[in-house]
């Protein structure tokens, strides 16, 4: 067991960042998080602070954006979003023209470290004092451009397709998820248990499924995914989580009506979350001369508490992928991975579980 102070580097009312991480593989190269937690109880929100051609040490006159597109968006690589078609135009134009961004969007749910897991959230009038707190971190420690562009303003509004006083599932989206030269239709919902620890899930399928067809199915092929925010939101090449997700989703889409894939986005590093996974790429970096250098010309300010880490443990669970499960009345599957720890979680639920190895042996 160790214990690893966070990374605090601003702290205003009820505004925290920390240091964050670098972003290998791409013109994004570093990611901050910047945390919000009104006393009041009236906002509570994450913000991801990308720095495009640049790092966070030297962003000078780099234009800050803001652009609200969603976490699943941007996984899926949607090209029915308006939002992420946008974000992917500043990734696009940054690759031909070197300029420098500061791009700054709210996260749909935020594992900064385990059991800090929360969904972010914001009434509207205190997104103009975030973005002000925001700006006068950027302009003051990073010397970035203090004009602004709001690139894109989303409705966080969801249509609510069904809610008890345990689960909330969200209405059907649809999407065209884009991966290198194949594209290919999908839906998903939102849900959001309300006493699980990781709090949101999206059940995924073919388009043109319903949940209520899911009901009672029998049989259904499973795959259950594990977010890693780096990978599958930025491009980063550390892991190979993205690919893990691409393969899964274009998998059940083979599958059609017969394939569910259930992602679990809070999960990240095992659960640890984010702040384990930051601390990581630090000394990951120590050890690798040949990656670019990210220092940070501050000081950490000391925090309040420390992060526990025990590199022998997985702190993930899967009750709430059975709970989703029992909830549609789906009772038999074919689970595609080769970790026990989720065959053992859905038969605890009465789920008939047949393993299908990952690699197919």
């Amino acid at each position: 067991m160790s214990l690893v102070r966070k990374p605090l580097i601003f702290k205003l009312n009820e505004c925290k960042i920390f240091m964050g991480e670098p972003l290998i593989g791409s013109s994004m190269q570093w990611r901050m998080q910047a945390i919000f937690e009104d006393k009041d109880g009236k906002g509570r929100a994450c913000y991801d602070v990308i720095f495009i051609n640049c790092y966070a040490a030297t962003p000078h006159q780099a234009k800050v954006v803001f652009l609200d597109v969603s976490d699943i968006d941007l996984k899926l690589k949607n090209s029915l979003s308006e939002s992420y078609r946008i974000f992917q135009s500043y990734i696009d134009a940054s690759k031909q023209t070197n300029k420098k961004y500061i791009l700054i969007r709210k996260c749909d749910i935020c594992n900064l470290h385990y059991p800090h897991i929360f969904i972010s959230y914001c009434y509207s009038t205190y997104k103009d004092v975030y973005k002000r707190t925001l700006m006068y971190f950027l302009t003051n420690f990073c010397q970035a451009n203090p004009d602004y562009i709001i690139a894109y303003e989303q409705d966080y509004r969801d249509l609510i397709e069904f809610k008890n006083d345990k689960v909330v599932y969200h209405a059907t989206k649809w999407v065209n998820a884009k991966f290198s030269n194949k594209t290919i239709a999908l839906q998903y919902n939102k849900c959001l248990l309300k006493s699980d620890v990781w709090k949101m899930y999206y059940i995924i399928q073919a388009k043109n499924n319903t949940l209520d067809s899911l009901k009672k199915k029998k049989n259904i092929w499973l795959r259950l995914d594990s977010g890693c925010s780096s990978s599958q939101l930025y491009n980063d090449t550390r892991c190979d989580c993205q690919d893990q997700l691409i393969s899964a989703l274009i998998e059940i889409n083979n599958l059609d009506k017969n394939g569910l894939l259930i992602h679990i986005p809070a999960h990240d590093r095992k659960g640890f979350g984010w702040m384990i996974k930051s601390e990581e790429s630090h000394n990951q970096h120590k050890q690798k001369q040949n990656m670019p250098p990210f220092n940070i010309p501050w000081d950490t300010l000391e925090d309040d508490d420390w992060i526990s880490l025990d590199n022998s443990r997985d702190l993930r669970t899967f009750d709430g992928a059975a709970s989703i499960l029992n909830l549609l009345e789906i009772q038999d599957v074919y689970l595609i991975t080769d970790n026990n720890i989720k065959i053992e979680s859905l038969k605890k639920y009465n789920i008939n579980v047949k393993r299908i190895p990952t690699n197919g042996k």
